[in-house]
């Protein structure tokens, strides 16, 4: 009897503790720097105020292709250009077929995203072509303005977005610094994820 009563108490304790687990709310920072041809991207997760995951990383590490891809890569060439493309077209096409798809499901757990931090900041300059510079920097605050619309529309913003463009007319110059941070709840993005998977198994199924 003393058994039983010991197998329940660990079940409901295991109970409770996925319950506070799905519940729980994920904070992911975001933070990208480029600065004189150097990339660096600095992501930190964050739940239960005391468990921290930090992890930074340079986008040129990121670049470099693993030798396995490579010879993939090689493989491929060989096998002839023509078949090559059109598997790779088919591929994409798919691929694009299944995002649009699965599009839906994906807006209902991004329109539950919380966005608490938002800044972005850029310097651009071409050295003696101050209309040049003009005319980037007035396309910067169209594309910074239209992706901040997006943000609005489909996450739950709870900050006001800090976007700045400042032009340097005396040299050449592109320096971007973006700072971010938005939360979800664990159980949420477990959910979308069994949704997509779900959608993705019932799509196989029906082609076969």
């Amino acid at each position: 009897m003393n058994w039983w009563i010991l197998i329940l108490i660990i079940l409901a304790v295991l109970a409770l503790f996925m319950i506070l687990l799905l519940c729980t709310r994920l904070y992911i920072s975001i933070s990208y720097i480029h600065e004189k041809d150097k990339d660096l991207l600095t992501i930190q997760l964050q739940f239960w105020r005391f468990i921290r995951i930090h992890r930074q990383m340079s986008i040129d590490d990121v670049k470099e292709q693993p030798a396995s891809f490579q010879k993939w890569n090689q493989d491929e060439k060989g096998n002839g250009e023509q078949s090559n493309v059109f598997h790779r077209f088919q591929k994409l096409k798919n691929q694009l077929e299944f995002i649009r798809q699965a599009f839906p499901i994906a807006k209902e757990f991004i329109q539950k995203i919380r966005i608490t931090e938002f800044y972005w900041s850029t310097h651009i300059g071409i050295e003696k072509d101050a209309a040049i510079t003009g005319v980037i920097s007035g396309l910067l605050w169209s594309i910074k303005g239209s992706l901040t619309g997006l943000m609005y529309q489909n996450m739950n913003v709870l900050t006001q977005p800090q976007i700045n463009i400042q032009p340097n007319f005396q040299r050449d110059l592109i320096n971007t610094h973006l700072q971010c941070m938005l939360s979800f709840r664990i159980g949420q993005a477990m959910y979308a994820i069994l949704q997509i998977a779900r959608y993705q198994n019932q799509s196989e199924q029906t082609k076969e």
